[in-house]
């Protein structure tokens, strides 16, 4: 191999080492998430419909004290997610939102039941858990990386995936039901 061609190599494998460096020194890294190789929805992609008995299934599981539910918002988790713990607050808030609007809020993540628990005690989020160990919820929403949310309106379509975007349609829909019955 040539001198030029060995100096090419090292420009380049610098480069990567030094982006690799930038991602792991920043506070937003993969590191910080659990990732799950499930592929995933990107906003352009929505409206998407989900299979009915999924929905019944979710709700008959999770046992939702109200009948006459505008959707559901599904908060997917995992307790030992740097991010999720940094967004626990906007969880929090998400959820008081959502539940004003009749939204029914479920938290959900890949781990036990107590994992999960822990998680919603640790910061004070008090809505029904639901844990997905068999990680069907994570391939029917195709989430591929934690903190993940999810707003199904109540035809079964999966409407927002992220929490700006769930939070702009609450917060700017007088009911939620305008929005929902997309």
């Amino acid at each position: 191999m040539s001198k030029r061609m060995q100096l090419k190599l090292l420009a380049i494998l610098l480069i990567i080492q030094i982006a690799v460096i930038i991602t792991l020194a920043s506070g937003d890294n993969i590191a910080n998430n659990i990732v799950l190789d499930v592929g995933s929805y990107e906003e352009a992609d929505l409206p998407v419909t989900l299979p009915k008995r999924i929905i019944n299934q979710i709700l008959s599981d999770a046992r939702p004290a109200e009948q006459n539910l505008s959707g559901i918002l599904i908060i997917y988790i995992s307790p030992n997610c740097g991010n999720c713990a940094s967004q626990a607050t906007n969880m929090k808030s998400l959820v008081e939102m959502a539940s004003e609007h009749n939204v029914y809020c479920l938290l959900s993540g890949p781990d036990d039941l107590a994992e999960i628990q822990r998680f919603s005690m640790m910061y004070n989020i008090p809505i029904p858990l639901f844990p997905d160990t068999k990680l069907k919820i994570a391939r029917l929403l195709k989430i591929s990386i934690t903190p993940k949310y999810s707003l199904i309106n109540n035809a079964g379509q999966l409407i927002a995936i992220n929490y700006d975007s769930i939070r702009h349609i609450i917060q700017s829909t007088p009911t939620i039901n305008n929005i929902l019955d997309i």
